[in-house]
């Protein structure tokens, strides 16, 4: 009987996970995924209370995404959020460090819009002081740890990007390509219509992303956690005023935003960068997954441009 009780408690676990691990419409479906595996049906339940009206919150205070958005935003972020604290695997550094350097700046970018909330604009001396003492106190840390103890940066310099000339050479002519297209495209806005000129970023991502799956998978993977990091921390210095760097990055997404990014907080540009590296996130990272993870780059970078312009 102890037996038939157990089995008939785990048939109704699996198939309450599976109820809310499906991935719909609904936030809070999707954020209770991020504690099933390890939670009652109780706290899933409190989650989703407090993850509803965060929701609600945040549409009312930023006025930045509609209700839709809002709901995939929270549910990705939920299941990035699942796979990091149950998919964790210390034999990967790149795993580790892209993951813990991404959840380090979510948490500073959230820290930092607290302590200057109230501020109408802040100075740039005490911007870096407190995102530098942030970083020290908790990114670092947090890294060195997922690392096994190693420095990040000795790890990011000798052990990673010099590890191949190959991925030193790709480094350089993505640094080359954003240097020389970033004003083109700014220019392009003049010309052409702003659709159109918003969807020449998706041509660059296919140019810069698609290429490098092939050649060097684990650099991607880490370099568009990067890149999601850098967003974050950009739009979070835009959205503070800190001054001079807030009127550099108005200016320049001025140029490309419209009617839809006319909430406190402009994401276009972090959809298209998180659309195309979900997949490449997602699958195991090995040459027989390469086409399941450009499902992103492909589907965003050119079936979204296609369909925009058609």
């Amino acid at each position: 009987m102890p037996s038939q009780h157990h089995e008939r408690n785990v048939l109704e676990r699996e198939q309450f996970v599976r109820s809310n691990l499906c991935i719909g419409n609904d936030l809070r479906h999707g954020f209770a995924s991020s504690v099933l595996v390890s939670s009652n049906e109780t706290l899933v339940r409190c989650v989703d209370s407090i993850f509803t009206s965060i929701t609600h919150t945040y549409i009312d205070r930023y006025k930045s995404t509609t209700l839709g958005e809002t709901h995939i935003l929270f549910q990705g972020f939920s299941i990035w959020i699942a796979s990091y604290m149950f998919g964790f695997n210390h034999d990967d550094p790149v795993n580790c460090i892209t993951r813990s350097g991404m959840v380090a700046c979510f948490v500073i970018v959230i820290l930092m819009s607290t302590i200057f909330s109230k501020k109408n604009g802040v100075k740039v001396l005490n911007f870096i002081l407190v995102l530098g003492f942030l970083v020290s106190l908790f990114a670092y840390p947090l890294m060195w740890v997922s690392l096994g103890e190693k420095d990040p940066l000795q790890w990011l310099i000798v052990d990673f990007i010099m590890d191949t000339e190959t991925r030193v050479y790709i480094i350089l002519s993505w640094a080359l390509a954003l240097v020389l297209s970033l004003p083109i495209l700014q220019a392009s806005s003049k010309n052409f219509p702003r659709i159109v000129s918003r969807k020449l970023f998706h041509v660059l991502a296919v140019m810069m992303f698609l290429p490098v799956l092939y050649l060097d998978f684990d650099l991607l993977y880490f370099s568009l956690g990067i890149a999601a990091s850098l967003m974050l921390l950009a739009e979070c210095t835009r959205v503070l005023r800190v001054f001079r760097i807030h009127e550099i990055l108005s200016r320049y997404m001025l140029s490309f935003t419209d009617e839809r990014d006319m909430g406190t907080i402009v994401l276009s540009h972090f959809y298209l960068l998180v659309g195309c590296a979900i997949p490449i996130w997602l699958v195991p990272r090995s040459v027989e997954n390469v086409l399941p993870a450009s499902a992103g780059i492909l589907s965003v970078g050119v079936g979204d441009a296609i369909a925009a312009v058609v």
